[in-house]
């Protein structure tokens, strides 16, 4: 009975299942595999070899890090550039959209205004009437005609300051000048310009005037 009690009872030392510490050291190191030659490269166990293609490898990173430097500063100059040119293209396009608007604008005005005018026999002769002299009208007819020029002589101005501007191109410009010349001809418009001319800025009434002295000459 006391050799088969002393059978079953653990070793001294025992632990868990009744394995032996120095049986279970000798386990993992069976398990553990001796670390590969990678591995000692990671931790920088092997030779002066291997550090010296290490700092090769340094080395290249650090010219393609050159190059691709290098490299933006000629990339960055060539797209800005690029950028540059389409914007001025873009402004000029809005340039170029915003001058159609504004030419179109003022031919729609003129050209409601003269239908308006045909349209109204009564104002049709107060024009024909006021172009002559404004004593053929009467004081509430003379206002009606005084406003009538001043809205034409506006829109002169306006097409004035847009040539001189470089807005409006002397070809287009010139159409407009005709009609001008056309209103001027008459003494009524004259005498009307007389009166309104100083609502009008000083570039334009020397212009005016220079109009008016080739037409009543």
């Amino acid at each position: 009975m006391q050799a088969l009690w002393a059978s079953d009872t653990p070793r001294r030392g025992q632990r868990g299942r009744g394995i032996h510490p120095t049986d279970r050291l000798g386990g993992l190191r069976q398990q553990r595999s001796p670390p590969d030659e990678l591995e000692l490269s990671h931790l920088g166990v092997l030779g002066g070899g291997d550090i010296q293609g290490g700092k090769k490898v340094l080395e290249a990173l650090g010219n393609l890090g050159d190059f691709i430097g290098g490299l933006a500063v000629v990339v960055t100059p060539a797209y800005l550039a690029v950028q540059v040119r389409q914007n001025t293209r873009q402004l000029e396009r809005a340039a170029v959209i915003s001058k159609a608007a504004t030419y179109q604008n003022l031919t729609t005005l003129i050209v409601e205004g003269n239908a308006r005018i045909s349209a109204n026999r009564e104002f049709a002769e107060l024009r024909l009437k006021g172009r002559q002299a404004l004593a053929n009208l009467d004081e509430v007819d003379q206002n009606r005609f005084l406003v009538s020029m001043s809205s034409v002589f506006r829109i002169m101005e306006n097409l004035h300051q847009q040539n001189a501007a470089g807005l409006l191109s002397d070809d287009e410009y010139s159409s407009w000048q005709h009609m001008l010349r056309m209103h001027l001809s008459y003494p009524g418009a004259r005498e009307a310009w007389r009166q309104i001319a100083p609502a009008f800025s000083p570039t334009f009434r020397e212009f005016v005037e220079s109009v008016v002295s080739e037409t009543a000459a």
